[in-house]
């Protein structure tokens, strides 16, 4: 995918004008497969690479549509808790060990523009890359690049600036295989790519493996995911932010800046 990516920084400015008449058969049809899936849970394994540091993780996933979301992960080798990331109708949450200081952030999502949450990290950006959701067609432009089809939105950021999200749909399977961000100046921000794909017993493509970029940091992410499940009963306990007994951080209302996450 990664040629995908250069290309698309080459016509991010250079796109017709939005509104533009275009053929959404294909995108109507990954929609309607999309809204048979109201909840799932699975299995992942995470592996994160920065720089020369790689390790592996090992977690579970509930996302139950459209804001609902959980991730814990714990490390493979030795078992300990390292990460949690949450979302539920009202608020997001993430805590990392690996972050110093070691805070678990949050907010309210009537806040998250008072956030500086720097667009990796928004938890909205997790959900969509997780290919689950509808592929919004109102003020886009639609191209055909190559055998690929491309959806561009203009969104604005949780730091109000103008961002290109690029969503990549390979027509033949059809699905999506890709989701980009970029900034003003053309730059790729985020990315996740959709190596491979489960198929489902009612022929649903469910993401196998997500190769995932976070630039700002210089990070690396694979998710793995097995075991899923659909259209589940989650226990709605699973979706309340959590106690840690650690610090915790309301982003929506702090002036301080911290490393990685609003600085």
């Amino acid at each position: 995918m990664k040629r995908i990516a250069l290309f698309l920084v080459c016509v991010l400015f250079c796109i017709p004008a939005f509104g533009q008449k275009v053929d959404t058969k294909v995108i109507d049809q990954i929609n309607a497969s999309n809204a048979k899936v109201k909840s799932f849970t699975a299995d992942v394994e995470t592996v994160i690479k920065r720089r020369m540091v790689v390790y592996t993780l090992s977690g579970k996933l509930s996302c139950e549509k459209d804001k609902n979301l959980r991730i814990t992960n714990h490390m493979v080798v030795n078992g300990k808790f390292m990460s949690d990331m949450g979302s539920n109708g009202s608020y997001f949450w993430f805590y990392a060990r690996r972050v110093d200081p070691n805070n678990m952030f949050y907010a309210k999502y009537a806040d998250l523009n008072k956030t500086n949450l720097k667009d990796s990290l928004n938890p909205l950006w997790l959900i969509e890359s997780l290919n689950m959701i509808q592929v919004d067609t109102k003020n886009t432009t639609v191209q055909m690049q190559g055998d690929k089809l491309v959806v561009f939105q203009v969104k604005t950021s949780t730091r109000k600036k103008q961002m290109i999200k690029a969503i990549v749909i390979d027509p033949k399977q059809p699905t999506v295989v890709a989701n980009y961000l970029y900034n003003a100046n053309k730059k790729l921000v985020t990315s996740a790519d959709i190596e491979s794909f489960y198929t489902t017993n009612n022929g649903l493509l469910i993401p196998k493996v997500i190769k995932g970029r976070w630039n700002d940091e210089d990070v690396y992410i694979t998710w793995t995911f097995r075991n899923f499940k659909f259209n589940v009963k989650i226990d709605s306990n699973v979706f309340k932010m959590p106690n840690l007994g650690v610090n915790e951080v309301d982003l929506g209302n702090t002036k301080e800046q911290y490393q990685g996450i609003n600085d």
